[in-house]
């Protein structure tokens, strides 16, 4: 059981996604769906029952956070929660799309301070390693 999302109370939308391999956007529909967002912002209703907490960015754009814990069990109601292998192997893997798209746009010293691996648990590496490279290799 993949127990990652527990070290996060309060995770956007893109990391929420990332525990279950979905998108942002596909969490944002969920929350939709649940009567938690209108369009892009949450509910007043979710803000007050702590599912949701507005958090601006530097410009003032509203920007929130979510209940780790009560999302995750929500979006559970619909796709199956990534094992911790899988979790950091497609994060991994996302990082590197960003990475390559930071080069491909001639920034390669912004993509060079991307963190790809740094929060990769130690115990982890070798098994991640392990299935990118069998997955490239099916590829």
């Amino acid at each position: 059981m993949n127990n990652i999302h527990r070290k996060r109370t309060w995770s956007s939308q893109t990391q929420l996604g990332d525990y279950f391999g979905i998108s942002a956007k596909k969490v944002g529909s969920i929350l939709n769906h649940h009567g938690l967002r209108h369009g892009r912002r949450a509910t007043n209703q979710a803000i007050q029952s702590g599912w949701a907490m507005l958090t601006p960015l530097r410009d003032g754009t509203p920007h929130y956070l979510w209940n780790s814990e009560k999302v995750v069990g929500l979006i559970g109601q619909h796709y199956v929660l990534l094992d911790e292998v899988d979790y950091w192997v497609q994060l991994i893997q996302k990082r590197f799309r960003g990475f390559n798209r930071l080069l491909r746009m001639g920034k390669p010293d912004e993509a060079h301070k991307l963190p790809i691996f740094d929060d990769l648990p130690n115990s982890l590496y070798h098994e991640v390693m392990a299935k990118i490279s069998q997955q490239q290799e099916a590829a």
